[in-house]
């Protein structure tokens, strides 16, 4: 099985998946983005080892007493033994 990565879509979204090509299909099947329009863009973006270290994932930000803080490598870890599908949504930074 192929590693799982987490790749910058836009300037608000984060996708993880197993390839590029594979993240790109499932956001733009998401979004109705084009494929085009995307890579005209300069996205998606792989997120270095250092990057999945320093950005940092809220979950529950709804409510700041539940509020749980790790790194997007913490929580791309969780998923992962989650048995999470996929190519799928990862976070965003729109809420």
């Amino acid at each position: 099985m192929s590693e799982i990565k987490v790749f910058n879509m836009d300037d608000y979204e984060w996708y993880a998946g197993r390839t590029e090509q594979e993240v790109i299909e499932a956001f733009c099947e998401y979004t109705g983005m084009e494929k085009g329009e995307l890579i005209q863009d300069g996205f998606p973006d792989e997120l270095t080892d250092a990057e999945l270290e320093r950005l940092v994932f809220f979950d529950d930000i709804g409510n700041q007493e539940t509020c749980e803080q790790r790194s997007f490598k913490q929580q791309l870890k969780n998923m992962i033994d989650l048995d999470v599908k996929f190519p799928c949504f990862f976070a965003t930074s729109k809420y």
